[in-house]
């Protein structure tokens, strides 16, 4: 009865979750759509395959695939929705409740190795294929370049043997069912050199050695969002990789590429968001400035110009530029005639000006414009006009700072520090040690006391350096208040001398225009941030003198008596006292061990190990006279000789 559940249950899975919508490699069952489609990848037909593949035209293929999460769904859900999960790769295509580990060859967990992937074809996917999961979306890397895919078999058709290859992406949940979603990977037959034109060849095609190339599947409607990268990415490929943005699609981004290009080295661009191009001086002197404007072929001299702005036709749609000019020396004509007076830009701006007559006829060129003073450029002047107009450049307000990737890291990561594991902190540079922390542990291994004397001294001088720190910043801090209180105090008054005086012409700020400076933060005040800081800082250090410091007047009025003399009595007296003191634990502790250790050696090295009275007469051998004799070996004619031993030994022997 268990039987026949299990093979229901096993039939239910299969009619539920079914492969791709076309043949597989090793897999048993078909959708109807695209069932009679040898070369998916090639051939037109009705019907679409409602999970995404992807079709390879050689062998050796190095591409990468990237599903937007947002975009695919994964059981049921967006794939966004599975955050905090570890996702995974199966190489049977199948889905089913529980997946089979030993098919399993990728993951973006960190899992325990020979838990997984412990099959043939597991294996082999395993060095073709790795995945990586980012915030955004999940990148799966194909690099067949050191382990080729296989070329179809000798005999292939839609039914027996297909050539494409299904994968399983799911996610993992531990204790629940894992939410699964699927792609494949099929060869473009007719693309690649080795080409097979029927259904059955007679003849294995061998492996090539180009690069192939990884594109979308035609029969499939799931893949518009997904993005394929082949060969080596570039930076606005890595860029839309991890951002989602791309420079074709986003001006301010691919300005920000264009900047960076032209560096031709390690940097980093800095833009404001919505930039607006700004005015400057054309690099063109006035020598050629004629020359190269009002002639399509100038003459020897300036002929180089033609490259740099080479000539154009008309622009009707000026571009847009910000109407904050700064104050440069531009290159600037004059054109003299009878029409009306054209733009209002001053001759102060002008470190060169070109008297011309007209008719004045400039010739149209890239990257360089005619400004009159107003919110107007031209490519070309109108005709029978006068005024004063200067040839200038658009420039993007970029900043690029050349820089390396490991001196962009150090920068942003300003505090090395961190707390250890054990709550220790940890990460000081070497430079900035006051004591290497490995000889210490040494030290205090064989000398604690010495370690203990040596912490205390290391932390009054840093307590005394902090105070003079202290000392030094109150200091600096005092000068500059008192110097920028007064350069406060005269800077406002001299703007109400300057305001009088220039009454009549409305003031400082007419001449200075929207550069006018009306407000000075008065921080010396009294409740200034600056005189705060200050207050702040005097209470720390008078707060840090009170608590230091050690009493040693009783000592010092002890050695007082002894005058000039009063080092040298001191450094004898703590001498005297060390060597009391060692004399003292050398005669009372360490002289009597020594000499009992030394008593029982000498014991046991001649004492016998048994017999009488070798416990109670230690020195029996070394002195054989006093060993006492058997009473039992004795006979009648030693009578004296027990008498006498008795009288030795005692008579209860």
């Amino acid at each position: 009865m268990l039987l026949i559940l299990l093979i229901l249950s096993v039939g239910i899975v299969d009619s539920f979750y079914t492969p791709v919508s076309y043949y597989y490699a090793n897999s048993e069952k078909q959708t109807p759509l695209l069932s009679n489609f040898s070369n998916p990848c090639r051939e037109k037909g009705k019907g679409y395959s409602p999970d995404p593949y992807f079709c390879y035209n050689g062998t050796r293929t190095d591409a990468k695939v990237i599903f937007n999460l947002a975009d695919i769904t994964v059981g049921g859900y967006k794939g966004n929705i599975w955050e905090g999960y570890d996702w995974y790769l199966d190489s049977s295509g199948l889905k089913t409740h529980g997946p089979n580990w030993g098919e399993v060859f990728a993951t973006t967990g960190s899992w325990a190795r020979g838990s997984y992937g412990y099959t043939e074809r597991a294996q082999k996917w395993s060095k073709r294929m790795s995945m990586v999961l980012t915030s955004r979306q999940i990148i799966i890397h194909l690099n067949t370049t050191a382990y080729p895919l296989e070329p179809p078999t000798k005999q292939w058709s839609a039914t027996r043997n297909p050539p494409c290859h299904a994968f399983t992406l799911c996610v993992w949940r531990p204790n629940a069912i894992d939410p699964c979603t699927r792609f494949g990977l099929c060869p473009n037959l007719t693309a690649t050199t080795t080409t097979i034109s029927a259904r059955v060849s007679s003849t294995p095609p061998k492996p090539e050695n180009r690069m192939g190339v990884l594109t979308r599947g035609p029969r499939t409607s799931s893949i518009s969002t997904v993005s394929l990268i082949n060969g080596n990415p570039t930076t606005d490929e890595w860029f839309q990789v991890t951002t989602g943005i791309s420079g074709f699609s986003n001006n301010w981004l691919l300005m920000v590429e264009q900047a960076a290009s032209a560096a031709k080295q390690s940097c980093v661009v800095c833009m404001g968001p919505r930039p607006l191009l700004q005015i400057a001086p054309a690099n063109l002197d006035s020598t050629c400035m004629l020359p190269v404007m009002t002639s399509t072929n100038p003459t020897k001299n300036c002929s180089f110009w033609d490259e740099i702005y080479p000539v154009t036709g008309p622009d009707r749609r000026k571009p847009y530029f910000s109407s904050k000019v700064a104050k440069f020396q531009f290159t600037c004509v004059n054109i003299t005639g009878k029409g009306p007076k054209w733009g209002r830009l001053n001759k102060s701006w002008c470190s060169e000006v070109v008297k011309v007559s007209v008719p004045f006829k400039p010739v149209p060129r890239a990257d360089i414009w005619w400004w009159c003073g107003d919110n107007r450029l031209f490519d070309k002047l109108p005709m029978n006009v006068t005024g004063t107009c200067a040839l200038v450049s658009l420039l993007l307000p970029v900043s690029v700072y050349p820089t390396s990737a490991q001196e962009l890291v150090e920068r942003l990561q300003t505090d090395l520090t961190y707390i250890g594991a054990i709550g220790v902190p940890r990460g000081v540079p070497d430079e900035y040690k006051l004591v290497n922390q490995v000889a210490a542990g040494f030290e205090s291994a064989l000398c604690w006391w010495c370690t203990i004397n040596k912490n205390v001294d290391r932390i009054n001088y840093i307590h005394f350096n902090v105070q003079r720190l202290g000392n030094w910043t109150q200091s600096g801090f005092e000068a500059v208040h008192g110097q920028l209180a007064a350069t406060s105090l005269m800077a406002f008054q001299n703007r109400i001398a300057l305001d009088m005086i220039l009454a009549e012409k409305g003031g400082v700020c007419i001449i200075f225009g929207e550069n006018c400076c009306s407000f000075i933060p008065n921080n010396t005040a009294a409740d200034g941030s600056l005189t705060v800081a200050l207050e702040g800082l005097r209470t720390l250090n008078g707060k840090m003198k009170e608590h230091s410091g050690v009493d040693t007047s009783m000592w010092d009025s002890m050695f007082d008596m002894f005058g000039r003399y009063r080092t040298l009595v001191s450094s004898v007296l703590v001498s005297i006292a060390v060597f009391a003191a060692i004399l003292t634990l050398c005669g009372c502790c360490c002289i009597p061990c020594i000499r009992a250790l030394i008593t029982r050696l000498i014991n046991v090295a001649i004492a016998p190990s048994s017999g009488l009275f070798a416990h109670e007469f230690p020195v029996a051998q070394e002195f054989p006279l006093f060993v006492v004799p058997d009473f039992e070996d004795l006979g009648e004619e030693d009578e004296a000789q027990k008498c006498h031993v008795e009288m030795l030994f005692g008579s209860d022997l």
